[in-house]
């Protein structure tokens, strides 16, 4: 599904888009307090949709790729309105902070934060362990790293 099929749903349900900003973009949507992101997966390449609610675009996230390799379902009911929505998994949600930690050129603190609150989580990490390269094991310890500094 596009991003842009996904904002226009978004403005349909009282959704507000926020402002878009000099370079085009605008991904964030709220109500009620809530707010949703519309990002796109990292290295999706030059054809993937971007658009949002024309003119605006959205932009890429680190780590992208692998939250979506493990999503889950989590059911949400907002004022009455109910429906599934695909999360990542904790080894996907943990990438995408250690990204965002590291990688992105302003990196905001509540990144780091978040990160570390997914590792405090009680989970079986030598499960999720298996599954990571030796790349998102580095991007790991650099989020260690952040959080000894």
């Amino acid at each position: 599904m596009s991003p842009e099929v996904i904002c226009q749903w978004l403005l349909d349900h009282d959704f507000n888009m926020d402002r878009i900003n000099p370079f085009g973009v605008a991904h964030i949507f709220r109500r009620s307090g809530l707010r949703i992101d519309v990002l796109a997966t990292d290295h999706a390449g030059p054809r993937t949709p971007r658009t949002t609610i024309p003119p605006a675009r959205t932009v890429e996230v680190p780590g992208g790729r692998k939250a979506v390799s493990g999503l889950t379902a989590a059911r949400v009911t907002i004022e009455g309105l109910s429906g599934d929505v695909p999360v990542p998994d904790w080894v996907g949600a943990l990438i995408l902070k250690a990204r965002a930690a590291t990688v992105l050129p302003d990196p905001e603190e509540k990144h780091l934060t978040d990160f570390a609150l997914l590792l405090g989580l009680p989970v079986d990490a030598r499960r999720f362990a298996e599954t990571l390269t030796s790349r998102e094991r580095r991007q790991l310890q650099r989020a260690i790293d952040r959080i000894h500094d």
